[in-house]
């Protein structure tokens, strides 16, 4: 992915990837374009207060910023030790 919007990146790594496409199939298509855009907004917030921030990070987050970890079994991945990639795709995986 190489994407940009407001002049931000939008991060391509595989954990950024294998969010995109877990929230992509978790909600329809209006709210997941909402998603992707409040990360430009929290990038160039980041930007203008001279923050330091990953971006992948920040992109993840926006992916999921309005979503109950419950809903998506995120707290059972975290209690069972699961982390990064791998735990997004078998959470993708569980999903569809």
């Amino acid at each position: 992915m190489s994407e940009s919007a407001a002049g931000i990146k939008i991060p391509g790594s595989g954990v950024s990837q294998a969010a995109a496409m877990f929230a992509m199939a978790a909600v329809p298509d209006i709210l997941y374009r909402h998603r992707v855009r409040v990360f430009p907004f929290a990038a160039l917030i980041g930007q203008r207060r001279q923050l330091a921030y990953a971006s992948d990070l920040v992109y993840v987050t926006a992916l999921f910023n309005d979503v109950r970890p419950t809903s998506m079994k995120v707290t059972a991945a975290l209690q069972s030790g699961q982390c990064g990639r791998s735990a997004i795709v078998s959470l993708a995986v569980r999903r569809t």
